[in-house]
């Protein structure tokens, strides 16, 4: 769920960069802080970049909805990048050293601007 509180704090506190890893649920209402209407309805709330890192496999977000939490983030024009890794499962960081060094790479490019 970390994935899915860093969005919702991005459409609640000014950020300058937050990074999304596995952020399930945004468009639904599956879980309680996504109602009554889904975190992703509050994008265009969103300041800062947007880091999304997603495996490609992560049975908690489907490509369509990889695919809606993208075209949110774009038509309210925020500034992103959906990093969507592939052969990997949900929990990646701790289960594919590739996609991890990659991912902690972004987000330190995220945080720093190097």
């Amino acid at each position: 769920m970390g994935g899915h509180i860093a969005y919702l704090a991005a459409t609640e506190f000014d950020l300058d960069a937050v990074a999304v890893f596995y952020g399930g649920w945004l468009p639904t209402t599956d879980i309680s802080i996504s109602r009554p209407e889904p975190t992703l309805s509050l994008t265009p709330k969103i300041t800062g970049r947007v880091l999304f890192l997603v495996g490609e496999e992560d049975h908690l977000i489907t490509p369509d909805q990889r695919r809606e939490i993208a075209d949110a983030l774009s038509e309210a024009g925020v500034r992103h990048e959906m990093v969507v890794y592939p052969g990997v499962g949900h929990s990646f960081l701790t289960t594919d050293p590739a996609a991890s060094d990659d991912a902690w790479r972004r987000v330190h490019t995220l945080l720093t601007g190097d």
